[in-house]
């Protein structure tokens, strides 16, 4: 069986080894850092720490992923910026690199409803509340990602119909629909 790679962007030191020990604890997956503030010896490692000087952040996540090509992407992530711009990096990686695939690691107490759901209209795949890294569920979420499913709560899932059947009474008062379907 293929590993399956997954790249970490993730700031804070101390959460970034949380996130690799609990990717290497499974042989399935071979983890690589995308952005650290450290070397680690541990596979195989992006080897520019520092962006680019001539590059915005957002040009420099894409230039990275683009060379290395993970599978997954585990973007860490602040409930601030699931904003405007952040969709704005999700945007540009699913329409530069659509063979990677993102999920968000959030605060999930902390993450209103309509910000996931912007999310995931700009091509997250996914959320796993940060808190839940060191748990079974997390290698499960690689796996079931990397097969193309989507990981996310029941309660964002009823969210999701919620917000496509509102969508659909719309278009149905537009259109005249044979009642008989």
């Amino acid at each position: 069986m293929q590993k399956i790679t997954v790249a970490v962007v993730e700031a804070n030191q101390e959460k970034r080894v949380q996130l690799e020990q609990s990717l290497h604890q499974d042989k399935e997956i071979s983890a690589i850092e995308v952005l650290t503030d450290e070397i680690s010896n541990k596979g195989n490692v992006e080897r520019r720490l520092k962006p680019r000087s001539d590059l915005t952040f957002l040009d420099d996540i894409v230039a990275r992923i683009q060379r290395i090509k993970p599978r997954i992407l585990l973007l860490s992530t602040q409930i601030q910026q699931l904003s405007g711009g952040f969709c704005n990096l999700l945007l540009t990686l699913r329409n530069q690199c659509p063979e990677t695939l993102v999920v968000l690691l959030i605060d999930e107490e902390a993450t209103e409803v309509n910000q996931l759901l912007d999310a995931l209209a700009s091509g997250a795949r996914g959320f796993l509340d940060s808190k839940k890294v060191n748990t079974p569920s997390f290698s499960k979420m690689i796996k079931a990602v990397d097969k193309g499913e989507a990981w996310v709560s029941r309660k964002l899932h009823g969210e999701m119909m919620n917000k496509i059947l509102f969508q659909f009474s719309m278009k149905m008062n537009e259109v005249d629909f044979d009642s008989t379907c």
